[in-house]
Order: C-alpha cells, then sequence, then structure tokens
C-alpha cells in the first residue's frame, strides 16, 4: 500500500510541478448540462493542444446515473464514476491531465485517482485503490498508446461491477 501511495504522488508531483511544461486537465467546473439532456445528465467538450501542431477534442458524457466515458481520439474511457454498483471514483471524476511527460514536444495523457470499493451491500467492508493509466502521444498515428497501468482494471471497462475482483 505504501508503495502505491508513493507511486501516486510522484506521479501528480510529475504532473502538477513540473518546470519543462504545464498541464492542461480537465476541470469539474467546466462540466455543464446540455440543453436537451436528462435530468442529472452532464457533458464536457473542450480543444487540447497536444503539440506540434495537434489539437484534439476531449468530450465526456455522463449519464443521469453517474457514470462517465470520456472520448479521446482513438480511447473510450471511463473516467467518471458515481454510481454505486460496488465502486465508484472518490470525488467522481479522476484526475485527468494532459502533460508532455518524456519532454518530446507532445503532451501525454496521465490518468489518476482513487477507487473506492464499496461492495455490493451497505454493510460490506470498503478498501480502496489508487490508480494511474499513462497514455503516450504517438504523432504518426495521431493515437495514444497505454504505457503503464497501475490498477486492477482496464479504464475502457472501469472498476468491475459489484467491486474489486483481484489484483494490488
Amino acid at each position: 500500500m505504501f508503495y502505491r501511495l508513493n507511486l501516486l504522488w510522484l506521479v501528480l508531483g510529475l504532473v502538477c510541478f513540473s518546470p519543462a511544461t504545464r498541464a492542461e486537465s480537465v476541470r469539474r467546473k467546466d462540466f455543464y448540462h446540455p440543453v436537451d439532456g436528462m435530468q442529472g445528465e452532464e457533458r464536457y467538450v473542450k480543444k487540447f493542444d497536444l503539440g506540434g501542431g495537434v489539437s484534439a477534442n476531449v468530450t465526456i458524457d455522463v449519464t443521469a446515473k453517474g457514470n462517465g466515458y470520456m472520448a479521446v481520439l482513438n480511447l473510450h474511457l471511463k473516467v467518471f464514476d458515481e454510481h454505486d454498483d460496488g465502486a465508484i471514483y472518490d470525488g467522481g471524476l479522476l484526475q485527468i491531465d494532459f502533460i508532455d511527460l518524456a519532454g518530446g514536444g507532445f503532451k501525454d495523457l496521465v490518468i489518476s485517482g482513487l477507487v473506492i470499493y464499496t461492495g455490493e451491500k451497505a454493510t460490506s467492508p470498503r478498501s480502496s485503490e489508487p490508480v494511474v493509466f499513462i497514455y503516450r502521444f504517438q504523432p504518426k498515428e495521431r493515437t495514444f498508446k497505454l504505457v503503464y497501468k497501475r490498477a486492477s482494471f482496464d479504464l475502457a471497462e472501469g472498476p468491475p461491477v459489484g467491486g474489486k475482483e483481484d489484483g494490488p
């Protein structure tokens, strides 16, 4: 557990305090209720500069139940979870940052946060898992590639319904 927390703080430190480049982040305050949406639905849309004249549209759609997926280039990832079906994200939204980690002039995607496993019943014991996903931008293909994952699940699906199955 100590190792996981140190790793999470290291990545967050790189993202937040890197003097070479500034991170661009998805901010919860920039979500809005779509005019034609149902009550409780939210949306986020923003264009991010990835470097080298390349930009990418980032869209996050959150359902009325509290599940949300981010679409950016080739990725479709579950980054928002307030629907308690055995697991939720602390604060609802994972931390999403675009930052040049390698110093190559292109921004990579770093997603991190804390998953809280609530169990299937209100009396189930709770546990938590710090998670980090790093996607390297591939400028020739204009895609992101997963290069590092510290989680017991894939972000395309999100945490398992009913809680943590196995893993760290």
